[in-house]
């Protein structure tokens, strides 16, 4: 009886150490081109958003907090743009690796942080 029950865990703990030995194919991998660009647009709209929301018409407060993002300041709002960012550059890469085309993807979210900035600023000189 005993011998049984050993057996039955050896040959558990076998096929659980064989399945988890496999390797694992991350999601971005795993898309397809219609997935990724719409991984690339929510990314954008990401971006655009959390700007119009914050920065609608403080051209000062959005310089800083560009100043912010660059220098990856410890702030909610900078880590938040970076992380986005990341995942962006991820899901570009890997877009480009399973040879989609990502000529039209949007601006990545630091770019649409940039783009907004400088419209912000041309409508308020």
């Amino acid at each position: 009886m005993n011998y049984k029950k050993g057996l039955l865990v050896g040959v558990s703990t076998l096929l659980l150490a064989s399945c988890s030995s496999q390797p694992v194919q991350t999601n971005k991998q795993a898309m397809s081109c219609a997935e990724h660009m719409q991984f690339a647009q929510k990314a954008n709209d990401f971006a655009s958003r959390n700007f119009t929301k914050a920065y609608a018409n403080d051209v000062k407060g959005a310089e800083a907090q560009l100043f912010l993002i660059q220098e990856k300041g410890p702030g909610s709002f900078s880590v938040n743009y970076n992380a986005a960012e990341q995942d962006y550059a991820d899901n570009f890469h890997a877009a480009n690796a399973a040879g989609c085309d990502t000529s039209g993807y949007p601006l990545s979210p630091i770019d649409e942080f940039k783009q907004r900035l400088d419209q912000l600023k041309a409508a308020h000189p």
